[in-house]
């Protein structure tokens, strides 16, 4: 039986056209998912609650959203809303008008929407052309500019998760997640490689730690977490013990940087040191 997801997001490219020093995700790659991973994908899916389109820069990689729009309609998959973030540097007609033939199938169109980052970071790397998405009745701006919060964003280019544990992983070893309805709140991310990654906030580098199972074992994964039985592809209590550890490292390091940081700054705020010189005048005789 196919299974339903309620997020799943696709990294369809790790390319991008910026580089900004705040992404979470580091360096940018030269990589493209292959076709045969959406494929494999949505074979083993039922429905989709929250499709998102990420990366690296969606609009890189325009035919692995048209061929998935494709997959969905062959496969009856019916989808609730969709995602897309971008930073607007790339927006062609094409990737406007896959837009709203993806909204079309979506049983709640007002929930769909299409962003442009416009940020500190993202607008200090070039200008966006929003022209084409104003078109969309879903576009939106996600604006951020207070740069101070922005600079510590610097400290976590190594990517983090915005949970301190992932429920896919407390299903495992905790009594906490009751059914499968509790998994709700997990994105299934699938990257480049074909590998289901429990949550979406990890850097390219860090993925693989945070992996559940390949793409082709995903409804064996869903399903044996469904019924509470144990789907081992890796060594799960290892790996949770080396998140944990790397988690504590990370905090402390960041928590250094942040102090150093504020240190710099306050160094700055100090008014420069004023040397007083006195001079004498001599007693006129």
């Amino acid at each position: 039986m196919s299974i339903r997801i309620p997020h799943l997001a696709i990294e369809i490219t790790r390319r991008c056209n910026i580089k900004c020093s705040h992404c979470l995700r580091g360096e940018s790659e030269n990589k493209d998912i292959p076709l045969e991973w959406i494929d494999v994908l949505l074979s083993q899916v039922k429905s989709i609650n929250l499709l998102c389109f990420t990366g690296g820069e969606p609009t890189l990689n325009i035919p692995a959203i048209q061929y998935t729009i494709q997959k969905i309609k062959e496969n009856c998959i019916s989808v609730d809303r969709f995602y897309i973030a971008t930073n607007g540097m790339n927006i062609t007609r094409e990737f406007v008008n896959y837009c709203l033939t993806l909204k079309s199938l979506c049983e709640y169109e007002n929930k769909c929407s299409v962003q442009i980052s416009n940020d500190y970071y993202h607008s200090k790397e070039g200008d966006y052309n929003d022209l084409l998405l104003k078109e969309l009745s879903i576009y939106s701006k996600r604006e951020y500019r207070d740069r101070a919060k922005l600079d510590n964003w610097e400290l976590h280019k190594e990517g983090r998760s915005t949970a301190n544990h992932p429920k896919a992983y407390k299903k495992i070893y905790s009594p906490e997640i009751q059914s499968i309805d509790d998994l709700d709140d997990v994105p299934f991310y699938i990257n480049v490689n074909g590998h289901i990654i429990n949550g979406c906030d990890w850097s390219y580098e860090n993925q693989e730690k945070h992996k559940l199972c390949k793409v082709e074992n995903l409804e064996k994964f869903y399903n044996a977490m469904k019924t509470n039985d144990d789907f081992i592809e890796q060594d799960w209590e290892r790996m949770f013990e080396q998140d944990y550890s790397d988690r504590l490292q990370r905090q402390l390091e960041e928590k250094e940087e942040w102090q150093r940081w504020e240190y710099e700054q306050n160094k700055k705020r100090k008014p420069a040191k004023i040397e007083i010189i006195r001079t004498y005048k001599k007693e006129e005789k």
